[in-house]
């Protein structure tokens, strides 16, 4: 089992919500987050007395998934979340943690069977 951890764009939220949907993953977890970036590039940072930090809303979706559907659950955020407007974005990032242990407590379940 692995939790599966995609930080996004708000603005793609339902279109991911679509394609995992359609690989059959329907339970997981939505939280707001704050992204911490700095504005500009390269430039920016040999000034310092120039930056100002900025804090970027996005949306963290928690999965938990067996192995086997581990790589499919990857290839649906990431075929979604990059496009914004129609531009190819570098907004996001996928994570993926190994999990001991899943419980389920309606009906009480232990392991992959729990997810």
């Amino acid at each position: 089992m692995k939790l599966v951890i995609a930080v996004i764009h708000p603005v793609r939220l339902k279109a991911i919500k679509e394609s995992l949907r359609q690989i059959e993953v329907d339970r997981f977890t939505i939280c707001d987050s704050q992204e911490w970036v700095l504005p500009g590039d390269f430039v920016a940072a040999r000034r310092p007395h120039e930056l100002s930090a900025q804090f970027r809303r996005m949306v963290n979706l928690e999965i938990v998934v067996n192995d086997d559907f581990l790589d499919r659950t990857i290839a649906a955020v990431s075929r979604v979340s990059g496009v914004i407007r129609g531009e190819v974005t570098n907004c996001g990032v996928v994570l993926v943690v190994p999990l001991h242990d899943a419980v389920s407590f309606h009906p009480l379940q232990h392991g992959p069977s729990a997810v």
